[in-house]
């Protein structure tokens, strides 16, 4: 073997003590040679074996190459020795270096994993803080909203049913159901963002008659735009099915068809078009009214925070986290004086129209509530100008 592809290619201590041995026997009658790691501990070959202390053997090559030689055997001398030492010198110091970046290598990778599992740590107890807390608000909100959706049943029914009423009183009852209709709104959209913050919504996703449902929404929603002085179209086609998590959506369209009604002016006109493509289905709902610029709505569509929503429904960021939770996207298009429009793409799969039509029908009480709600106001608003 020769030098350059013995000591020189040695990969470790132990390769480089047999690298010498090889060419030192060459030389003279060498029984084992011990090379000196970088912490101390001897490499003896051909024992192939580490000691820490290494006896009996005469010093080659300065303090870490020692020899064993056989009986009387001297070391021997000459170019070929003194080049074998050169190159034994270079090697042990390339060696020492490849240790020691190997070591700050552990070290370094030992330190990051540390890191990591107290980053993991750190992770797990917020999120069990954030659990906690979330099961708190969430018993909270219910103990809220028990006591106050039994309120509702027999406010709904003695204003609508009880004819002894006065008119008076029958007023003060319908202000006293509507507040409490605002109160489960609000507790309703601090839960479900308290949810979605904490990752714990899921999506029940059933395949359903997805042009029906939005029919079904917009004709109630038809009767809150012409009392606020608007119209809204509706451009729906027939028989489109998609998996959809049915209270999630019904949401969702009310945020979007109330948000057109609060960005509206009177005599504008909304329209909402269902239509059906290759695998998909696309909701569209645009209005005339005031818009935004596009400086604004970049700014709402970055500031989106899930804890933001208006008297009138969600904010963007609690839509957009619902909509994932369908497998939809969101895009928003506006221009100051000429609308908003906003777009749901959605997969639709007419394979399960069989499926949906056996599901049981939604019964839309969000959006009753919702479009009540918007009709009190509208009522209010019409009182205050009359009275001034």
């Amino acid at each position: 073997m020769g030098l350059t592809q013995g000591i020189a290619k040695a990969r470790d201590y132990g390769e480089l003590a047999r690298a010498l041995f090889t060419e030192m026997s060459s030389a003279g009658k060498i029984q084992q040679v011990a090379v000196c790691d970088s912490i101390g501990l001897w490499h003896v070959y051909p024992d192939r074996k580490i000691y820490p202390v290494a006896r009996n053997f005469k010093t080659a090559f300065g303090k870490r190459v020692l020899l064993r030689l056989s009986g009387a055997t001297r070391l021997p001398a000459g170019k070929k020795i003194t080049g074998i030492a050169e190159i034994t010198q270079v090697k042990l110091e390339a060696l020492d270096l490849r240790e020691k970046l190997r070591r700050l290598e552990i070290v370094a990778s030992a330190e990051m994993n540390e890191a990591k599992r107290r980053d993991r740590e750190q992770r797990r107890s917020l999120k069990r803080t954030a659990d906690d807390k979330l099961r708190f608000f969430s018993t909270y909100s219910h103990d809220i909203k028990t006591p106050l959706s039994l309120l509702t049943m027999p406010l709904e029914s003695l204003v609508v049913n009880d004819d002894r009423l006065p008119p008076p009183l029958r007023l003060q009852l319908e202000k006293i159901k509507v507040a409490i209709y605002n109160v489960l709104r609000t507790v309703g959209h601090s839960l479900d963002a308290a949810r979605l913050m904490t990752k714990n919504r899921r999506g029940i996703l059933l395949p359903y008659n997805f042009s029906a449902f939005v029919r079904q929404v917009a004709e109630v929603y038809a009767i809150v735009f012409e009392s606020y002085g608007m119209a809204l179209q509706t451009h729906i086609e027939d028989a489109i099915v998609a998996e959809i998590d049915p209270i999630q959506m019904e949401k969702v369209i009310n945020n979007l068809l109330s948000n057109s009604i609060k960005h509206n002016l009177p005599g504008g006109i909304t329209h909402i078009t269902l239509s059906a493509e290759p695998g998909k289905a696309r909701l569209t709902i645009a209005d005339d009214g005031l818009g935004s610029s596009q400086a604004a709505l970049k700014q709402s569509i970055s500031n989106s925070n899930p804890w933001v929503f208006a008297s009138h429904g969600y904010g963007l960021g609690i839509v957009r986290e619902l909509l994932r939770l369908n497998r939809a996207r969101l895009s928003i298009g506006s221009k100051q004086g000429s609308g908003n429009t906003v777009t749901i793409t959605l997969p639709a799969i007419a394979e399960m129209q069989q499926a949906a039509d056996g599901l049981r029908t939604h019964n839309f009480y969000y959006t009753m509530h919702e479009v009540e709600l918007l009709a009190s106001e509208r009522t209010q608003l019409s009182r205050r100008k009359q009275s001034r």
